[in-house]
């Protein structure tokens, strides 16, 4: 699949991308193995443009993204920032759309600290050690 320049950026991105809150369990439960194969099938389908956020799934998404990922390069990343996440204090069935997310508490934290600590929380989960849209 051809790919397109970001704007003056030296980023350059597939023009389809896989959003990735689905993984997350978003409205519904996604298998681990369901997961593992939409993924698959977006990159053979060429798509190499993933974009996941700790909200989606509360870690979840990034974490079976990074699963997914590991051992391939040649993916473009994007996540967000300004969410940190902590181990919950009581079983979360539901949040905010996601169904058995992962079972994490949520701050908000927009301040220089909470943005870095949200971006270094997401690195971990995704398993890189950078991502090139935040």
């Amino acid at each position: 699949m051809k790919t397109i320049r970001i704007g003056r950026t030296g980023v350059e991105i597939t023009p389809i991308a896989f959003g990735c809150a689905s993984i997350g369990n978003l409205y519904r439960e996604v298998a681990e193995e369901d997961a593992q194969q939409v993924l698959q099938a977006a990159w053979d389908a060429g798509i190499r443009y993933f974009d996941t956020a700790p909200h989606y799934g509360r870690g979840l998404s990034e974490q079976r993204l990074g699963r997914f990922l590991t051992g391939r390069t040649g993916a473009v990343l994007s996540t967000k920032v300004g969410r940190v996440l902590t181990p919950a204090a009581a079983p979360i069935p539901e949040a905010d759309s996601y169904v058995r997310p992962a079972q994490n508490d949520v701050h908000y934290d927009y301040s220089g600290d909470g943005i870095e600590e949200s971006l270094e929380q997401s690195l971990d989960r995704l398993g890189v050690a950078r991502v090139d849209i935040v």
